[in-house]
């Protein structure tokens, strides 16, 4: 498979899943305690991660196409199958919460730990992305001399 299959497949992947789960939270309105420190909880942030900038629905609609943009020129420049798999992943998360974003002016949330604040399979995809290319960037990125 080569690398923009796998990328396509990889956003519409991380999509379908976010988008899927989402609905099923939304329409079932689900509240289960699993453990004491985990629980899937319906909820809807209009802000950015932790609740921060709620209320910016426009401001963050616009950011994300920004980085939407910066993607997909910046990956004509990838070499690395890690950089694919990363940018793969932050594109389908950043389009997942879009959907919600232009839909519902939220993004819809539902895993809960009682330690962090709650999030959705798009968010996971954004961070993995994002965790990704930070250590390819400082770890295994060659350097030119």
């Amino acid at each position: 498979m080569n690398k923009l299959k796998l990328s396509i497949f990889i956003i519409f992947s991380v999509i379908l899943l976010d988008q899927v789960t989402k609905l099923l939270i939304m329409f079932n309105k689900v509240q289960i305690r699993i453990f004491s420190f985990f629980s899937i909880w319906f909820t809807q942030n209009s802000g950015a991660a932790f609740g921060i900038f709620r209320g910016a629905n426009l401001p963050l609609l616009v950011i994300s196409f920004g980085v939407l943009g910066v993607g997909v020129f910046y990956y004509k420049k990838i070499l690395a199958w890690k950089e694919y798999w990363a940018y793969a992943l932050i594109c389908g998360g950043i389009i997942g919460n879009l959907i919600d974003r232009v839909i519902f002016n939220a993004v819809t949330d539902f895993i809960a730990f009682s330690f962090w604040p709650t999030f959705n399979i798009a968010d996971s995809a954004l961070s993995i992305g994002v965790l990704i290319l930070v250590v390819y960037w400082f770890l295994e990125r060659p350097t030119s001399s």
